[in-house]
């Protein structure tokens, strides 16, 4: 992605997939967190936590997250904010086999405007999902239609565009 006017503004430049990649990277850089979860709630975000902890930005696969957002739905913001990097690059690989952007998007939605992850956003970071979310929606429209989040994708979108 490369924003015009020096900064975050109004208008993009969709480059290819690999930009936005990138641009994850360098916007969601954050210290690696010693938790992905709340470890001690319960059995389930302990099992999550120790097999997140075995896994980094770069291995990280659908197999591990499993579908529905199994895995997210456990993770604390600093887990997510972690992990956003792998999100959206799993999000563009499987845009035409698993369709993880349609879990992604769904998870994204959360509470509308009182979702944790959001909330726990910079101003940068919101408009940085929600242009990607608009990417996808623009570049992918078929394959989001075809796996039936039309829904979720627009939910998605409201949610992270009134940044």
């Amino acid at each position: 992605v490369v924003p015009e006017g020096g900064g975050y503004a109004v208008r993009w430049i969709w480059i290819d997939a690999m930009n936005w990649i990138k641009e994850s990277l360098k916007l969601f850089q954050i210290e690696r967190p010693a938790h992905f979860t709340n470890y001690t709630h319960c059995h389930e975000c302990y099992d999550v936590d120790s097999m997140l902890q075995g896994e980094t930005i770069e291995s990280i696969g659908i197999k591990k997250l499993g579908t529905g957002c199994e895995a997210l739905i456990y993770c604390t913001t600093d887990g997510i904010q972690y992990f956003m990097p792998a999100l959206i690059r799993l999000s563009l690989e499987t845009i035409h086999t698993d369709f993880y952007f349609g879990d992604f998007s769904y998870y994204l939605q959360g509470n509308e405007n009182n979702n944790s992850y959001y909330l726990s956003c910079t101003s940068e970071q919101r408009r940085f999902i929600a242009h990607f979310i608009l990417y996808m929606m623009e570049q992918y429209a078929t394959e989001i239609e075809n796996n039936g989040y039309d829904d979720d994708v627009l939910n998605a979108y409201g949610v992270w565009a009134s940044a």
